[in-house]
């Protein structure tokens, strides 16, 4: 199966998350849970890490994760949230 680190990005929602190019979401990989490309770490452990001040620490404990994976992920995530798509409100 193609990493979605190199593939094109389709309009699910998952899609629109791969397409940042630095997370893979691969059903072969960590059952498809969202990682760093080229890593098996899950990208919810930087935002742990960064909920806790702790960036420093995510990228010593995660060596296989570059800081410019990180920076281009916190680019990233305001497009992202604009892509996915839009719940709609359902009136009582």
């Amino acid at each position: 199966m193609k990493s979605a680190c190199a593939g094109t990005c389709p309009a699910s929602p998952s899609a629109i998350i791969a397409s940042v190019r630095v997370i893979t979401i691969d059903p072969e990989i960590m059952s498809g849970t969202p990682v760093f490309c080229g890593t098996r770490v899950p990208i919810a452990y930087l935002f742990e890490y960064l909920g806790e001040n702790r960036l420093p620490d995510f990228l010593l404990d995660y060596p296989g994760v570059s800081r410019e994976q990180v920076d281009e992920l916190i680019r990233q995530v305001p497009l992202i949230i604009e892509r996915l798509p839009q719940a709609q409100s359902v009136a009582s």
